[in-house]
């Protein structure tokens, strides 16, 4: 399947009274079912392939998520360096380190990223090193979470 066959989606978190939203790619799996193509950036509960329900929006074309349907056993991290990686080696050297252990990154490439943990990586060790190295992250789709 190519990336013309993935299509946009809308993903919508109400968080202290306000809505945000974000419009990733999703690959069309058939009856209302897509499969997460792209990192969450503002949305919480669903990490990249996992597979979710998205219905129609009247006057919009592109499907709304409705609900989480299958985990794929990756995990959603949102970090913020304190430093921009262009200009920090300690920042560059981080963002290395996750994709060194098979962690994909998305994001603003300079201080925010949104880190997608594939179900191999040992979650708790990742989240160890951040904390270690005085990341400021957070855990947009933990574990415990149905």
């Amino acid at each position: 399947m190519s990336g013309r066959d993935l299509v946009q989606v809308v993903l919508v978190q109400e968080h202290d009274g306000e809505a945000r939203s974000e419009f990733p790619w999703a690959r069309p799996l058939g009856e209302d079912r897509y499969q997460l193509r792209n990192i969450p950036f503002v949305s919480y509960g669903i990490s990249l392939d996992d597979v979710f329900e998205a219905l129609p929006v009247p006057g919009d074309p592109r499907p709304r998520l409705t609900r989480v349907i299958e985990k794929s056993g990756n995990r959603t991290l949102w970090l913020l360096l304190s430093e921009p990686v262009d200009a920090s080696p300690d920042s560059l050297a981080l963002v290395a380190s996750l994709r060194g252990i098979g962690c994909s990154l998305d994001g603003d490439g300079k201080r925010a990223f949104a880190v997608s943990v594939p179900r191999q990586c040992d979650l708790v060790q990742v989240c160890r090193f951040l904390t270690e190295c005085h990341v400021q992250w957070e855990s947009a789709d933990p574990p415990d979470r149905p």
